[in-house]
């Protein structure tokens, strides 16, 4: 599409070659001004105002440009000043490129890197990204966080017994379940396997214990319930660990190792539970790993 103004930057030539905008009237672009026709961000929309201003060449701007009421163009814009044989500035001329199929494409593709395929959950790379974050707001508004580990007890039986399939269903049907007790301030993930995460934000400094097991009770108990399997109703648990920002950690990686470290304590008791992390949890770790390092040297020694 080219298009071309007069020196105030109203348009006098729009030669539309894009489809979608071949519905443009004339009245929508005709005798208005260029920063007009299209819509940019604050920041670009003072650049663009600046080129100007200063009979600069510009672009590309990625703007947007509504061509109905309800739909809109994604388009890159770049122009160029030009001179009358005086030398003196006399207008814009440049190009608009329809890149609305590409902005669609880059657009599914950061979807897909931070959403798990099968699930249509947040992944791990997402939560990595929105952990800290997350403790970010926490920190400015002087709430806590919940990070809630769930990994489910039993899965491998099931995909052992009725096959790859079998526990794929099982997965979205638990993913879907966990949804529907999460609230507006809950993020769910799957970590990766048979493992996922809620985080919980906006909790308030005191009393924030019974709302994170109201949820994390509920979540429990969804996935206590049997779910109906074409071989059979299946039925598996869930060992839950919780540790809370700024209480048990203050960096995302501490944070969440903490409340892994509680959901396998979760799981070493019997599973099927929930485990808020505390500071012993830590303290039997290192004298778990002291053991192990002693009796790896004592193998290598006799």
């Amino acid at each position: 599409m080219l298009w071309e103004t007069v020196p105030h930057l109203s348009l006098t030539l729009l030669d539309i070659v894009t489809e979608e905008l071949q519905s443009l009237e004339n009245d929508q672009w005709q005798g208005k001004s260029l920063i007009e026709f299209v819509q940019l961000e604050a920041g670009r929309l003072s650049a663009l105002e600046e080129c100007c201003q200063e009979q600069k060449a510009f672009g590309p701007f990625e703007v947007s440009i509504n061509f109905s009421e309800h739909d809109r163009v994604q388009v890159e814009i770049r122009g160029t000043p030009h001179t009358d044989s005086d030398r003196d500035f006399a207008e814009y001329r440049g190009t608009i490129s329809d890149i609305t199929t590409r902005k669609v494409a880059e657009s599914r593709a950061l979807y897909l890197s931070n959403h798990d395929e099968l699930t249509n959950l947040k992944n791990r790379r997402a939560l990595n990204n929105d952990l800290p974050q997350i403790i970010a707001r926490a920190q400015s508004t002087s709430k806590k966080v919940a990070y809630v580990g769930i990994d489910l007890d039993g899965f491998k039986a099931v995909n052992d017994s009725y096959g790859h399939a079998a526990g794929d269903n099982l997965l979205v049907a638990v993913s879907r379940r966990l949804e529907g007790t999460s609230k507006e301030n809950s993020h769910v993930f799957r970590k990766g396997g048979d493992e996922f995460v809620m985080l919980i934000e906006n909790l308030p400094a005191t009393d924030f214990q019974s709302y994170v097991n109201l949820i994390a009770d509920r979540a429990l108990q969804s996935i206590s319930q049997d779910f109906p399997s074409t071989e059979k109703d299946v039925n598996i648990s869930a060992s839950i660990g919780v540790a809370v920002f700024p209480d048990d950690a203050f960096h995302a990686d501490e944070f969440a190792r903490r409340a892994d470290l509680a959901m396998y304590s979760a799981k070493f008791q019997g599973k099927s539970r929930l485990v808020w992390f505390d500071r012993q949890l830590d303290n039997e770790m290192d004298h778990r790993f002291k053991l192990e390092a002693e009796l790896k040297r004592a193998i290598e020694q006799a």
